[in-house]
């Protein structure tokens, strides 16, 4: 299903959760980025006829699923830190590593060999932890700004979330974003009309973020 969406075949996915009708397939479809561009608000109005099932709570992220549909905030602050440094990425290289905490996405930044060639003609050394922990504290002032100028709700986002919570089910969440950001980002989304019961911040549970 989640093929046949990315795909742009839309009629047939609609197809399995009119015959299937699981809050799960809802869930999911509700959290895709662009959803609305994919056809998702379709598989939303499928909801009100779906059956009751033991799912109990959507976890959902937050960049890129509730607000900055295109996860836009974070890998722009990255582009713009490492310039900063004087080593120019690009978007493609903010965003080739999977998803990791922001201390090792840098890093892992750093062991792409086009970044770690411009790194070392830019600052005439190989990087190193030094190097790895001054582009993340620059980071993190940086991703603060960014998260504010990309505040927007996904599309939809409000309609799925109500929808979702009408099957009884709870709101939480999970994002790499620090906690005071977190907060400050959630009270945004707040006044767009989304509120979740519970969200987890990056650090919460220690550790870098």
């Amino acid at each position: 299903v989640l093929f046949a969406i990315q795909s742009g075949r839309r009629s047939r996915a609609v197809a399995f959760l009119e015959r299937h009708r699981s809050p799960l397939e809802i869930m999911v479809f509700a959290s895709l980025r662009r959803c609305a561009e994919r056809g998702a608000h379709q598989l939303i109005r499928l909801a009100p006829r779906c059956h009751a099932t033991k799912v109990k709570m959507a976890i959902l992220d937050f960049s890129g699923t509730v607000a900055d549909p295109y996860s836009l905030a974070v890998h722009k602050a990255f582009v713009e830190v490492f310039a900063a440094s004087g080593v120019q990425i690009t978007m493609s290289d903010a965003r080739a590593p999977p998803a990791l905490k922001n201390y090792f996405h840098i890093r892992a930044i750093l062991e792409i060999p086009e970044v770690r060639r411009r790194f070392m003609e830019a600052r005439g050394h190989e990087p190193n932890p030094a190097d790895v922990e001054m582009l993340h504290e620059a980071f993190v002032g940086r991703q603060s700004d960014m998260v504010s100028a990309y505040s927007s709700l996904v599309p939809e986002c409000v309609d799925a979330v109500e929808k979702i919570r009408k099957m009884g089910c709870k709101i939480a969440g999970t994002t790499g974003l620090g906690r005071s950001l977190l907060d400050a980002s959630l009270k945004e989304a707040a006044t767009q009309g989304f509120v979740s019961d519970s969200f987890v911040a990056g650090g919460d549970l220690g550790g870098r973020f």
